[in-house]
């Protein structure tokens, strides 16, 4: 697994360069960059705003697959009941293959694997 959240960004060095660590003050990351590029230097920045964020993202991403998968199910069952011997073709079913590449991208961060 990884460093729980939440992160903070952290005062930049000397250098300019973010770090990336907890509330209670644990680096988890130090964003290098050239001190005299300010396009690196920007990107830096985002660099950290998106690191921060990283800890709430895996839990949102994780209930909102849970979500969709729950969607996903929802629609598929009332689509197989709307089937009659009339119809000439079935319906069409969500395949669910976002919640699975989803699911399969946590698994990756939790395990380490891929």
């Amino acid at each position: 697994m990884f460093t729980p959240g939440p992160w903070k960004i952290g005062v930049a060095g000397p250098n300019g360069c973010p770090t990336v660590g907890t509330v209670n003050g644990l680096m988890v990351c130090h964003i290098a960059h050239s001190i005299n590029d300010t396009e690196q230097k920007s990107q830096a920045l985002g660099n950290s705003r998106l690191i921060k964020a990283a800890p709430e993202m895996f839990d949102l991403l994780a209930l909102a697959s849970h979500e969709l998968e729950s969607l996903i199910n929802e629609v598929n069952n009332y689509r197989m009941k709307t089937i009659n011997p009339s119809m000439e073709t079935p319906p069409d079913l969500c395949d669910g293959e976002t919640p699975y590449m989803i699911e399969k991208l946590l698994a990756e961060i939790r395990e380490g694997k891929k």
